[in-house]
């Protein structure tokens, strides 16, 4: 107590208080002081605590989305059935199969070429640019001979096969007894399984009517076309669907 009445009295004998201007404007003083001080604070705590109070809040908004999203997620997924899922895979792997499979588009150009009555002389295969960076893919040329109607016969038949295949070429020079020697060019597609399946916060990919459809007609085809055997690639001649003209 001593020691505060000693500053006081030092205070006092300041000549700053001994002024005038000071007795005349002492009772304005504090609270300007005061004023000064609240709007330091308000200034220096209260405003970035109201900043970090609604940043909280959007914080806590964006999380409350996303669990709502996370929910949503886990039901469709709990939804699909694992084994329709796994036949329509099944499925769309046939027409675009995760390697090469050179054995299997053979086949099925082998059988193709076999029942309509063509003559297989050679047959290459090469490597082309890939048309997209989705997928891979390689060329498959034939040489063949037969008729005319031979040859619409093959085209046909290729058709009909389950494999993603295309034509790029068809060549066709007049042989000997009445026949044609065509040279034709297929592309073959296949495609590797992708390394990362999406993000959690990607949305559940859906089959739409378009993808249904397109994997309804690959089961047709691969139910319609016979797979390629010697016996069946000897013996089988014509047109697989006899009802076409």
């Amino acid at each position: 107590m001593k020691l505060l009445e000693s500053v006081k009295k030092q205070l006092k004998a300041l000549p700053f208080f001994e002024d005038v201007k000071y007795e005349k404007y002492r009772l304005l003083l504090v609270p300007f002081v005061v004023l000064v001080t609240a709007i330091l604070v308000m200034v220096l705590i209260t405003v970035p605590q109201i900043y970090k109070l609604i940043s909280t809040n959007n914080t806590i908004k964006e999380l409350e989305q996303k669990k709502l999203f996370y929910q949503k997620k886990a039901s469709e997924l709990q939804s699909i059935k694992i084994q329709n899922y796994r036949n329509d895979l099944n499925t769309a792997l046939v027409a675009l199969p995760v390697e090469k499979d050179i054995p299997g588009v053979m086949g099925e150009i082998l059988f193709s070429l076999g029942g309509s009555g063509m003559a297989l002389s050679s047959i290459t295969f090469s490597t082309s640019p890939a048309e997209s960076e989705k997928v891979e893919e390689y060329t498959i040329t034939i040489e063949a001979s037969g008729t005319e109607t031979s040859l619409r016969n093959f085209l046909e038949r290729v058709t009909l096969a389950p494999r993603l295949i295309k034509l790029t070429k068809i060549q066709v020079n007049n042989g000997t007894n009445n026949k044609l020697n065509a040279s034709i060019a297929f592309v073959a597609f296949y495609q590797t399984l992708p390394s990362n399946i999406g993000k959690i916060d990607d949305l559940v990919p859906k089959i739409n009517q378009e993808d249904t459809q397109i994997l309804a007609d690959i089961e047709a085809k691969q139910t319609q076309f016979p797979k390629a055997t010697a016996e069946t690639s000897q013996t089988t001649t014509g047109k697989l669907n006899p009802f076409k003209p």
